[in-house]
């Protein structure tokens, strides 16, 4: 009997990511366009706008997708925090 296979993380391209704060929803106060980072594990969720942080699925209240002109932005809004991540993710045609 072969080994149940483990899920593959998926990583979501971004161009760049924001860290923002819940009561000021279009502004932000850090922004990384040179390494962000959003990855979705089985069991948690892996983003860096300056450091990489690590959150289980159960801390996330909110996700929120927002789309302006030019940018696709996952919105992520965590249990116990006024800051929200924001990634704004490469679209392909």
């Amino acid at each position: 009997m072969s080994a149940p296979s483990t899920p593959t993380p998926l990583t979501v391209t971004l161009e760049a990511a924001f860290a923002g704060f819940t009561f000021m929803p279009w502004a932000s106060f850090a922004h990384n366009s040179i390494n962000p980072v959003l990855v979705l594990h089985p069991d948690h969720i892996e983003y860096r706008v300056l450091r990489l942080r690590s959150r289980p699925y159960a801390e996330v209240v909110e996700v929120d997708y927002r789309h302006t002109f030019a940018t696709h932005n996952i919105v992520l809004r965590f249990r116990d925090s006024v800051r929200t991540f924001i990634g704004n993710a490469v679209m392909t045609h």
